[in-house]
């Protein structure tokens, strides 16, 4: 079922949008939605489970490593695992629903040696490391 999806681009690319499409003799939306479904399975490429994320793999491999090195005992936040440059990398967007989607993977035991803990007042949700 589809359902609809409002995308506001500047004009140029839309105009540029309209070419490409009726080179390839479709549609504009059919354009968009097949330039968006590569774009989709070309992120789900590499990942090892069925684990759809919304960030790169070697992000998750990073936090994977990062994870095992930190001191049981100690509280960190995703920010901090990942490290700022790459974080501040990747689109608002995707930090705020990765942020959800790696609380679950905690959650799940993905991540063996965190463990989810409290939340700071500014909402940015901490992770206790444990003993592996």
């Amino acid at each position: 079922m589809k359902k609809p999806m409002t995308v506001r681009l500047h004009e140029i690319n839309l105009s540029k949008l309209s070419i490409i499409a009726t080179h390839r003799g479709m549609t504009r939306q059919d354009l968009v939605e097949k330039i968006l479904i590569d774009a989709s399975n070309e992120m789900a490429e590499g990942l090892t489970d069925n684990t759809v994320s919304y960030v790169p793999s070697h992000v998750i491999e990073l936090i994977k490593t990062q994870s095992a090195q930190l001191t049981a005992g100690t509280e960190v936040s995703l920010k901090k695992i990942v490290g700022e440059v790459q974080w501040t990398e990747l689109p608002d967007a995707t930090r705020r629903v990765f942020g959800k989607q790696f609380r679950d993977m905690v959650a799940d035991g993905e991540f063996p040696c965190l463990k989810v803990g409290r939340k700071k007042s500014n909402n940015e949700q901490q992770y206790d490391v444990v003993q592996q």
